[in-house]
């Protein structure tokens, strides 16, 4: 048996580095030497996780790592490789990463262009004779980084597996091979290539410099390529060593007529300090990605403007640095950068600096991925102006002006010129807020929904409403109960805060104001919050204005987002009008909450008409509101 690094042991049992040398330091695993660890010692541990022998070290591997493997299918261009990759798949379920990715790299060597390798028969510890320059010194230098018995014992099995046809088949399979976890961990998912091939078919002039702060393995690189037709501009930088390797070897393949250099290296731009300047960067920026302490403190003193930590943050501002006046960023970032509130730094820091020339709106791109992708070209700063947008398959402009009046410097990309003419409508009526005039109660998280819930009232007990108990105006009567006890619930509000009344309740998970009034004094669950009113305006009007049709539009329209936060609710306008016009709604608004079902919608319907009057909405904004909801 060989010994395993501790990235092999933690590949090998699915599990992060760091959980690694947590189980070292309880004693669960004994390192030689403190660096490695016998390769028996880790097949043992993987049997008794996999046999949950051990609960605690299933449970920790399963909820730490997510040792799922799958295949990345956005990354995959044709339906005869589709078929291959499909194959491969269930023969990688067991291979430690590092070598198997070597292997099925040299194995390229032989297949995607003949005479770069005669066979791949190991001879006294040598690799097989490689007639290219280039690659041979980068397959050695590789090869002396491995450990060889693992590599060894590799051989046989991956010989015999189906490699797939790609522009990348490298990266494909070295996203395959890791789990699921570990690409969470390094907030690393590969760019589909339509993708590369589009940002670089924009704005790839040959002659110009090409940088991919984040390479991978090289699919933004492999797109320069295409459009350069030489690899003489094309630079690359990546933290992870496998991956470098891996597209240093792609751009060797891609021009395997030449002898040279591939300018990409393991490089850290946030961590170095880099001279250089270019035209055009493109990358898939790592999201969430956590650093090691070393190199937090070093980023932390060099971006002091990002409060967050977050990683796509830092590689913005790294990336305005590194861009030559008149060049072009683009970046594949998380939607949520436009609009959530703990991202305005970076928003800032890119209103001072940056223009942002083109948005579009790319879903969700990445297989297991339920974030919703953005990519945003921009320049350096030279002239305040609009920005092209594409969304839903249509194209609009935004004027970039009114971010510098949005709240945490949301940019709300997502509102165009007609949505932006008919908020503005809205907030020119003189209005109040609920900012510094409510009191706001979080709802209940138990911690054990088990242990604390039940159908049957005990002593102790109180009933409570969750998030699908309330409908707009109405609240269905609670069934369950809810052991109240502060010192052992997780989060809670004291008690007498939930059971005041009227108080208004809100759904949490939705992507519109939904809310009644609870006349009862109920307890909420974290699906649902509340808030009490603290100024002189009817709970009703407030109730009946964010359950309206035109509060859904500004509300979808301003923040675009699936959560109802305060911050949101306490931006809304709770405008002025005359006491016949509050009578009004508040009629309506006490009708719908007691009505029957069969009437339910005309009342709703006439109280949406009052509303739309109130704020001279004219037929035609209606009837464009109306159909965008």
């Amino acid at each position: 048996m060989s010994e395993l690094t501790y990235r092999e042991a933690a590949d090998h049992l699915n599990v992060s580095p760091a959980t690694i040398k947590n189980w070292t330091r309880q004693g669960l695993l004994s390192a030689e030497n403190q660096l490695n660890f016998q390769e028996s010692d880790i097949i043992h541990l993987k049997n008794k996780i996999t046999s949950h022998e051990s609960t605690r070290l299933s449970s920790r591997a399963n909820k730490s790592s997510a040792i799922r493997k799958f295949i990345p299918t956005e990354y995959i261009e044709n339906r005869i490789s589709r078929k291959a990759v499909n194959q491969l798949s269930l023969e990688l379920k067991s291979i430690n990463v590092t070598p198997a990715t070597f292997l099925f790299a040299l194995s390229l060597l032989l297949i995607e262009k003949a005479g770069l390798m005669t066979n791949r028969n190991f001879h006294k510890k040598k690799l097989p004779e490689i007639h290219h320059i280039g690659l041979s010194r980068e397959m050695n230098n590789w090869y002396r980084l491995l450990n060889k018995p693992s590599i060894n014992k590799l051989i046989s099995q991956i010989d015999a597996m189906p490699i797939p046809e790609q522009r990348d088949t490298s990266g494909l399979i070295y996203q395959m091979l890791q789990s699921e976890g570990r690409k969470s961990e390094k907030g690393s998912y590969y760019t589909p290539p339509s993708y590369a091939d589009e940002v670089l078919g924009l704005y790839g002039t040959k002659g110009q410099k090409f940088l991919d702060p984040c390479c991978g393995s090289g699919m933004f690189l492999l797109a320069a390529a295409k459009k350069y037709g030489s690899p003489e501009n094309i630079h690359g930088w990546d933290t992870d060593n496998t991956a470098v390797h891996l597209a240093r070897i792609n751009i060797m393949l891609y021009f395997s007529e030449l002898q040279f250099e591939p300018q990409i290296y393991h490089r850290n731009c946030l961590v170095e300090e880099i001279n250089e300047k270019y035209d055009l960067i493109a990358t898939n920026p790592p999201w969430g990605l956590h650093f090691n302490p070393e190199d937090q403190k070093v980023i932390k003193q060099k971006f002091k403007s990002i409060k967050t930590g977050e990683s796509f943050s830092y590689f913005i501002e790294a990336g305005l640095k590194l861009l030559k006046k008149g060049g072009v960023l683009s970046y594949m970032l998380p939607e949520a950068f436009l609009k959530v509130k703990t991202h305005k730094d970076i928003r800032g820091k890119i209103q001072t600096k940056a223009h942002i020339k083109y948005i579009k709106y790319m879903g969700r791109p990445f297989h297991r991925v339920q974030t919703e992708v953005i990519r945003v070209d921009m320049t350096l700063f030279q002239r305040k102006g609009y920005s092209t947008v594409f969304r839903n398959n249509k194209i609009y402009s935004v004027d970039t002006e009114r971010f510098n009046s949005n709240t945490f410097n949301l940019f709300d990309f997502n509102c165009n010129n007609t949505d932006y003419e008919i908020i503005n409508k809205i907030y020119r009526k003189k209005h109040k807020t609920l900012k510094n005039n409510a009191i706001w109660i979080l709802g209940i998280v138990s911690g054990n929904n088990e242990k604390f819930i039940t159908d049957l009232q005990k002593e102790g007990h109180k009933r409570f409403i969750c998030g699908k108990d309330i409908e707009s105006f109405k609240l269905k009567k609670p069934e369950r109960f809810i052991y109240f006890n502060r010192k052992i619930l997780q989060q809670s509000a004291p008690l007498e805060s939930y059971e005041k009344s009227p108080k208004i309740v809100y759904k949490f998970i939705t992507d519109k104001p939904s809310c009644a009034i609870d006349r009862t004094g109920y307890l909420t669950l974290n699906s649902a919050n509340s808030f009490y009113p603290q100024l002189n305006y009817p709970i009703e009007v407030i109730t009946a204005l964010f359950n309206s049709k035109l509060y859904q539009f500004l509300f979808r329209k301003k923040f675009n987002s699936i959560k109802v936060l305060r911050s949101h609710l306490e931006q809304l306008p709770l405008p002025s009008f005359n006491n016949e016009n509050y009578r009004k709604i508040v009629k309506l608004t006490q009708k719908i909450e007691t009505c029957d079902i069969k009437i339910y919608k005309l009342l709703i319907d006439e109280l949406d008409m009052l509303i739309f009057e109130l704020f001279h909405i004219t037929d035609g904004e209606r009837k464009y509101i109306l159909g965008t909801l």
